[in-house]
């Protein structure tokens, strides 16, 4: 299996010796449970083998995150509809759910399909937005295997919380396999911030994927 993305919490301890970003924005003034885009080359030991920076050239680290790009690009995915709105002839999906076609030992447990790293995919994205009517987006990422999108804007506060809520409970039980409560913001098929909710206050993280957050060395 070629290199590919993986999406570690944002409380990940050993993030600065391995190769990664965050979701958004800059290492500086990133929201605790941003996650991060680490880079595996397998599954090693019961977990995945994550690239670290030990080592690492630039073309080595270059050569990784193109691999792991294609190989995201390259995903066979299909959609579960995880709830409409409407009546009757007039329903519609209003929240999906992609699954994501993987071989056996592929990911360290069957139920991790690698679906919450979809929403590094504007393909993706892309197909959600299609399903939903809607080229704006709320998608939550709350454990391994776990993406639900809806659509939403940033700044539509009751739309927002749905998926804040959708998120936070399943994040609030999932424990290793945790990943983020907050709620994110995609425009045609991109990432463009979040919804950080942090005990009773919180605030729009609005930034865009910093390919530089890697620390590709020189």
């Amino acid at each position: 299996m070629s290199a590919f993305f993986v999406l570690m919490s944002g409380a990940w301890s050993d993030a600065d010796s391995h190769l990664c970003r965050p979701l958004l924005g800059s290492r500086t003034g990133r929201p605790p449970l941003l996650p991060w885009v680490a880079i595996a080359r397998g599954v090693s030991g019961g977990g995945y083998d994550l690239v670290g920076r030990d080592g690492l050239t630039a073309a080595d680290a270059r050569g990784f995150v193109a691999e792991a790009t294609s190989h995201l690009d390259a995903c066979a995915r299909s959609w579960q509809v995880a709830a409409t709105s409407g009546f009757l002839f007039f329903k519609r999906p209003s929240m999906v759910r992609p699954i994501v076609a993987q071989p056996p030992g592929a990911t360290p447990e069957p139920m991790d399909d690698l679906s919450s790293e979809q929403i590094l995919n504007p393909k993706a994205l892309a197909e959600a937005g299609a399903s939903l009517r809607s080229q704006e987006l709320l998608v939550v990422i709350p454990k391994r295997g776990w993406m639900l999108a809806l659509a939403g804007r940033a700044g539509e506060f009751p739309r927002m919380m749905v998926a804040n809520q959708a998120a936070s409970g399943v994040f609030g039980r999932a424990g290793k396999d945790a990943l983020s409560p907050y709620a994110f913001f995609t425009s045609g098929g991109r990432l463009t911030g979040a919804n950080v909710l942090e005990g009773s206050s919180g605030f729009m993280h609005l930034a865009a994927p910093d390919e530089a957050g890697w620390l590709v060395p020189s």
